[in-house]
């Protein structure tokens, strides 16, 4: 699986703590300094906040 690039919306899947399921969250992928992406998004069944690393960011 190839690491999604930074600005395109993805869709990945992710345990909620509130709900204890998992559920799917769509955003755009942010890179923090560690050149980790994270997605960021709420839980759509009870809104919590929500995050999930889709990936690292590759060598320009």
């Amino acid at each position: 699986m190839s690491a999604p690039n930074e600005g395109t919306a993805v869709t990945a899947s992710t345990w909620c703590r509130q709900c204890r399921t998992k559920q799917p969250i769509t955003g755009t992928p942010v890179a923090s300094p560690g050149g980790v992406l994270r997605v960021r998004g709420r839980c759509p069944a009870c809104a919590t906040r929500l995050h999930t690393i889709v990936g690292k960011e590759t060598a320009r």
